[in-house]
């Protein structure tokens, strides 16, 4: 069976681009950003992350870094500008920390044992548990 984790133009991880989009909206409206400093900085975040993919030899097609970052920006900007439920935004921050760790680790299952893996998978869930701990604050 193919791995669905695998890289293409458009793959599952675009996904998690989208959500973290969605998350990083969460977090910058939690502690109060104004919108045209919040998507700066998203994009500068959104930027710098398929920088550190470049460097650490994350094999991507150029599609695949330019759409991950439309991904993202689109996931922000939505759950920016829209009020969604706390209900909702909890169960965006919990997909979007399953899916990351489904995706690292099946990264280190197919031999990729870099130790990156597992820091991406630590950092993660640190994210995740802070910006769970300011929306229900």
């Amino acid at each position: 069976m193919e791995n669905i984790w695998k890289e293409r133009n458009i793959d599952l991880w675009s996904l998690n681009h989208l959500i973290f989009g969605c998350t990083l909206a969460i977090l910058m409206r939690q502690i109060g950003i104004d919108f045209s400093i919040a998507i700066f900085l998203a994009i500068i975040i959104f930027l710098v992350w398929e920088i550190i993919e470049l460097y650490t030899k994350v094999s991507e097609t150029i599609i695949n870094r330019f759409s991950d970052v439309i991904f993202e920006t689109l996931g922000f900007i939505v759950f920016y500008k829209i009020i969604f439920s706390q209900t909702i935004y909890l169960l965006i921050i919990i997909s979007f920390c399953l899916l990351e760790i489904s995706g690292y680790y099946s990264k280190i299952k197919d031999g990729e044992k870099d130790k990156l893996n597992y820091l991406y998978i630590f950092i993660v869930i640190l994210y995740s548990i802070f910006n769970t701990i300011l929306l229900l604050k």
